[in-house]
């Protein structure tokens, strides 16, 4: 019985702690310390080469797309960067993040990974998934790199893919905003 009863808790307590890490992949590391401890201001850049986009490229996925719907994609991709960036202001509010801010102390270049835009209809509804790659630099190289995921169900209150897809590259904003307030946090 008491083997049952530990068993339990720690079923319970290991499933409560799920989630409790964080909610970015670390691909390259400086630290610790970071060295973007200190770093207080960024030039943002962003990169679709590559974007792979509903498991093909992005040339493919605009393929047979009129003038019309290509316009919106492009659209809709800088509508991911302002979001992104609206995210990082929301989350980071001690760090000035600006595109191409000369005089900047590092670098943000976010690489755009994978969009799956997913569908609304009233019969079928596919979720949007995007991934970004976030490199951070200091004197031009690059110490930092993390991605991150995320994910919005379609629904008649959000429909468009567009909008969920820039819902997604808010919350990897401010994902990356938690980013740079951990990597700031002094040593314990």
């Amino acid at each position: 019985m008491r083997t049952l009863v530990l068993a339990a808790a720690a079923l319970t307590l290991g499933g409560a702690c799920l989630g409790c890490g964080p909610r970015w992949k670390v691909i390259q590391q400086s630290g610790p310390p970071s060295a973007l401890f200190g770093v207080k201001s960024y030039a943002v850049g962003a990169s679709y080469d590559g974007l792979s986009v509903g498991g093909g490229s992005e040339a493919a996925h605009l393929a047979d797309k009129d003038a019309e719907s290509r316009a919106q994609w492009e659209a809709d991709k800088r509508g991911m960067q302002d979001e992104l960036l609206a995210g990082l202001r929301l989350e980071a509010r001690d760090y000035s993040f600006e595109e191409g801010a000369e005089g900047a102390e590092g670098e943000l270049e976010v690489e755009w990974v994978f969009v799956e835009p997913g569908m609304f209809s009233y019969v079928l509804n596919l979720p949007t998934h995007v991934t970004a790659r976030l490199a951070f630099k200091v004197g031009g190289e690059v110490v930092d790199r993390i991605e991150i995921r995320q994910s919005e169900n379609a629904t008649a209150f959000n429909a468009s893919s567009g909008g969920r897809m820039r819902s997604c590259a808010r919350r990897i904003g401010v994902i990356g905003g938690k980013f740079v307030n951990h990597v700031n946090e002094p040593p314990k």
